[in-house]
């Protein structure tokens, strides 16, 4: 680091509660000052990296919550699928059994069994379009919460950059 006026290298840190009553410049560690050992000049440095740091951690927390939320999702992914192709099965063995009941060639007491076959197959159905219907809004809910997530993270990174912009209208 250089004085702006004289061009010497020999700055010495100052405090900033001497020169600054402004009470929120007084705890920032964002303003750093110097004073030049030769002419006396004060310089002032804008400290990027403390609001890079602020950033990063916001980036990082979201990002763990996100990595969180898609583990909790695969499994129910998985099950998701494991239930459609259940379904689908059901579903052929559904057409199978409506088929045979309508052929010519069975008994009225086949028939009947045919026809309670299907009732139970239905049922099956049934339970398994629930199980779906259940886990699908669970994947609904962690996918809003990542969407929470992804908006926490943005208004986050907007209040970090809004307050410096502040501080940089103040300061500078």
């Amino acid at each position: 680091m250089k004085c702006t006026q004289c061009g010497c290298e020999k700055l010495k840190p100052i405090q900033l509660q001497s020169l600054i009553e402004a009470e929120y410049l007084k705890k920032s560690k964002l303003l750093k000052i110097y004073i030049c050992r030769d002419c006396g000049h004060l310089e002032f440095f804008y400290d990027f990296n403390e609001k890079l740091a602020k950033e990063k951690k916001i980036i990082a927390k979201a990002k763990d919550k996100l990595a969180l939320i898609s583990k909790k999702q695969k499994p129910l992914l998985q099950q998701q699928e494991e239930i459609k192709e259940t379904f689908e099965r059901y579903k052929d063995e559904l057409n199978a059994v409506e088929v045979e009941s309508t052929s010519l060639d069975i008994t009225i007491r086949q028939q009947q069994e045919l026809k309670k076959q299907a009732k139970e197959i239905r049922e099956k159905m049934k339970q398994v379009s629930g199980q779906w219907e259940e886990i699908d809004c669970k994947i609904r809910n962690l996918q809003n919460e990542g969407k929470n997530i992804e908006k926490a993270k943005e208004m986050e990174l907007d209040r970090v950059n809004k307050e410096y912009e502040v501080f940089e209208r103040e300061v500078f």
